[in-house]
């Protein structure tokens, strides 16, 4: 048999790192299957979905000047935060900040994975933070159930 062309597929679809360097390749049944999908997620990709609400500064009647609590981020972990601070205390005034539209990015395409870990396995975590283990992954527990509990 002789060496496959840069221009033939492999049978997965992707080319070998041998192969990719100046390669060029037709289209995949992945880009056909892809062709009129929509960039948005479904769930973002709603009419009945709210538009943001104005600017700091800029609703006229004063009720943004100020705050008790400002999150930068409204994705998973800052809603979270400002549900949490409120839920501690409903008399608190939070504003919840985002560049974007709120859990449109990483937060809102997430594919709903959820670990306690942050170690990649125990071996790689007792390599990078020896003693601190135990208490990382204990918190990582804790954070987890607490998760768990508020969905």
């Amino acid at each position: 048999m002789g060496a496959t062309s840069a221009s033939t597929p492999s049978p997965s679809g992707f080319a070998s790192a041998s192969r990719r360097a100046g390669a060029v390749r037709g289209p995949s049944m992945g880009d056909h299957a892809l062709a009129d999908a929509s960039p948005t997620v479904l769930w973002l990709d709603r009419e009945d979905r709210p538009e943001a609400g104005p600017a700091l500064g800029q609703t006229g009647n004063g009720a943004d000047d100020a705050v008790d609590l400002v999150i930068v981020g409204g994705g998973y972990s800052g809603l979270w935060a400002a549900i949490q601070s409120m839920q501690d205390d409903p008399n608190r005034s939070v504003v919840v900040i985002e560049s974007g539209r709120i859990a449109e990015q990483a937060s809102g395409r997430n594919g709903g994975f959820c670990s306690s870990s942050l170690t990649h396995g125990l071996d790689n975590g007792a390599s990078r933070f020896g003693e601190d283990l135990k208490r990382i992954e204990a918190e990582g527990r804790a954070s987890f159930a607490g998760i768990r509990d508020t969905i």
